[in-house]
């Protein structure tokens, strides 16, 4: 039982530090990259987010997340 409620914890916590983690989402059709890059007002190209992960100072993790589409690599 114990160890039971050791590892939900762990779980809980582990999930909670996830949740610390920039986002950044894009679309390539209804993106813009000068939007904020949240959910409601993403960003056009992998690019921009590169620079954008790149920019950030914060030593925390980026997670970037993808709308279907196509992306240009350039």
């Amino acid at each position: 039982m114990i160890k039971y409620t050791i590892l939900c914890l762990l779980f809980v916590v582990l999930n909670l530090l996830r949740l610390k983690a920039e986002q950044i989402y894009l679309n390539p059709q209804a993106g813009n990259n000068t939007n904020s890059g949240f959910k409601a007002e993403p960003l056009k190209t992998l690019a921009e987010a590169a620079r954008r992960v790149n920019q950030n100072k914060k030593q925390e993790e980026t997670t970037i997340i993808l709308s279907e589409g196509i992306y240009q690599i350039f």
